[in-house]
């Protein structure tokens, strides 16, 4: 089900080109959820299906990409990332926001013929993509905290 609710949730995303980067983000909390409230397996397991799911059945495949690369994964490795002492946390994260960019652009470029549109514009996305990423990680980490105190005791007995 979570697998289905995550694929019809990119399927949003691919209605506005705007809204790519976006549905991956909220489906990527699936995945989270998945891992907190299910064993590692179940979460990798669905993070596999909705990204062949979505490779299939996406009319626009950049917004399959972006959750294979950023939305689906992030959430596996968010932990892992962070276990480390500071600063070291933050400089992983930049690195993997920088390579999943990287990969992006060349997947779009070769794979996907999406025409390249410049080095000022490539620049111009890690400039923004940098920010908005620790952006989405604090809000990430605090929707977090907001789920455990507060609504997974109310679900608590239902799950």
């Amino acid at each position: 089900m979570l697998a289905a609710l995550s694929v019809t949730i990119l399927y949003l995303g691919t209605l506005l080109d705007v809204l790519v980067l976006t549905a991956a983000g909220v489906a990527s909390l699936l995945v989270w959820l998945a891992k907190r409230e299910m064993p590692l397996p179940y979460a990798i397991s669905l993070y596999v299906a909705t990204s062949f799911l979505s490779l299939l059945l996406l009319p626009n495949p950049e917004a399959a990409v972006a959750y294979v690369l950023f939305g689906g994964l992030y959430p596996l490795l968010k932990n892992t990332l962070e276990r480390h002492r500071r600063p070291l946390p933050l400089i992983l994260k930049l690195l993997y926001i920088n390579l999943i960019v990287t990969a992006m652009e060349v997947i779009s470029f070769f794979l996907l013929s999406i025409p390249f549109e410049g080095i000022w514009l490539l620049l111009t996305l890690y400039v923004l993509a940098n920010p908005t990423f620790l952006l989405y990680d604090i809000l990430l980490d605090r929707l977090l905290v907001w789920y455990e105190v507060r609504l997974r005791p109310r679900i608590a007995r239902y799950l």
